[in-house]
């Protein structure tokens, strides 16, 4: 199973409407995306899409976030691998959020030294530290394929507690 499997079973049991992804490289995961997605655009600072078809934000996840205040219902972060773009992707995917939505961290649980370098994984893992000192959110890490994945939810957006 390949990382866009679970991003789309999880986006479709879900029953999201909107999805964002930062850091397109090929195009082709956000278009998967969009077949289900009432609501899709990636984000990237250059256009290497193979099917120009979804929307696309052409410059930086900085300058995005600036620009757009619209919610979503899964973020999937998958741009600059430097921990402290990490951060900051990761605080404004956290304000992006729909109440009960999710955000996905790529290449979070390296399975060798080789994938730390820059082009690969480089020092993105270290987001876990703050995962884990951040007591608004909630988070399992998945070492899924060779690079691993981190699910991640804030804290107390369970649909019941709306209600109850």
């Amino acid at each position: 199973m390949e990382h866009i499997d679970l991003i789309e079973a999880i986006f479709v049991a879900c029953g999201y409407q909107s999805y964002l992804e930062l850091g397109v490289w090929n195009g082709v995961n956000l278009a998967r995306m969009a077949k289900y997605a009432r609501w899709a655009l990636g984000v990237d600072i250059v256009d290497t899409r193979i099917d120009k078809c979804t929307g696309l934000f052409l410059g930086t996840t900085d300058d995005f976030f600036d620009r757009s205040s619209r919610r979503y219902d899964l973020i999937f972060i998958d741009a600059d691998h430097n921990y402290d773009q990490v951060k900051k992707d990761l605080t404004q995917s956290l304000k992006r959020l729909t109440r009960s939505g999710t955000a996905i961290l790529h290449d979070t649980d390296p399975a060798n030294v080789k994938l730390l370098g820059e082009g690969y994984c480089s020092d993105s893992y270290k987001i876990l530290r703050d995962l884990r000192n951040n007591n608004q959110v909630d988070f399992v890490t998945l070492p899924m394929n060779e690079a691993g994945l981190t699910i991640v939810k804030l804290r107390n957006s369970e649909r019941h507690l709306g209600f109850v």
